[in-house]
């Protein structure tokens, strides 16, 4: 009860994020987006990624758009409980600063989870991408910068891999380049650097234990249907799961 109240009182201390946080919430858990459907985005089938025909945009059924955000809990449950179907990963848009000095600037991020791009099926150009172990809490902070990046900021330096990058003040290390022509999701976004879901806290401190505990941070769901299924399995898949949720918590 005393967390209850402390909650309710950082929540009325701040309306304007109290009203996000909620839209949020309805959004992840809300009863209204219990039947999902696979958007089909014609984005995707011009990845340079294995398969792109079978990915898709986790989103409610009858929804506009061809993506909703959901909170990081609902995504847990279905990438641990939906395996038979399809793999799914999480992804957030963020306006890293990063250099030093003078030189400092605001590139284009987005925050993944471990198997973002397992899921995709994108292969590094050098060293490696971001994994699972590199999303669990505790691990050192890692990212990975895309090949037009690479050349614009570091002027196609080989030996990039292993220096450290400031991103809003979190020192992290290069590990990878993403193959070139790869933009990520969304053309419109075309992320510089990309960064572990695990360190969210850190790049943005405000709010930051509120959001954690509630598991509001919002994320864009995608996922990659296993050849033996079809889209339509798999969201019949999801749905049930969905309504597990919407049980569990009553």
């Amino acid at each position: 009860m005393n967390d209850l109240k402390f909650a309710f009182r950082q929540l009325l201390k701040n309306p304007g994020f109290t009203a996000v946080a909620v839209i949020t919430l309805a959004l992840g858990i809300g009863a209204n987006t219990a039947i999902f459907s696979l958007a089909d985005a014609f984005l995707l089938r011009m990845l340079p990624v294995t398969e792109p025909q079978r990915l898709f945009f986790l989103s409610p059924a009858g929804g506009r758009g061809v993506a909703k955000t959901f909170n990081y809990v609902t995504f847990e449950h279905l990438r641990n409980q939906a395996q038979n179907s399809a793999d799914i990963f999480a992804y957030r848009s963020i306006r890293f600063r990063t250099g030093d000095g003078q030189s400092r600037e605001l590139v284009n991020g987005q925050l993944v989870s471990g198997n973002y791009f397992s899921g995709l099926g994108v292969s590094a150009f050098r060293g490696r991408l971001i994994t699972s172990p590199d999303d669990q809490s505790g691990a050192e902070g890692v990212a990975v910068i895309s090949y037009r990046y690479w050349q614009r900021r570091f002027g196609n330096d080989a030996v990039v891999l292993g220096r450290l990058i400031d991103l809003n003040g979190v020192p992290c290390t290069i590990i990878g380049i993403t193959p070139p022509g790869f933009f990520g999701v969304d053309a419109t976004i075309a992320p510089d650097v990309f960064a572990a879901i695990q360190l969210q806290p850190k790049f943005e401190p405000a709010n930051a234990e509120l959001l954690t505990s509630f598991g509001l941070w919002p994320f864009t769901l995608m996922v990659r249907v296993k050849p033996e299924r079809s889209p339509q399995q798999a969201a019949a898949e999801f749905t049930v799961l969905f309504q597990q949720i919407l049980t569990e918590r009553g």
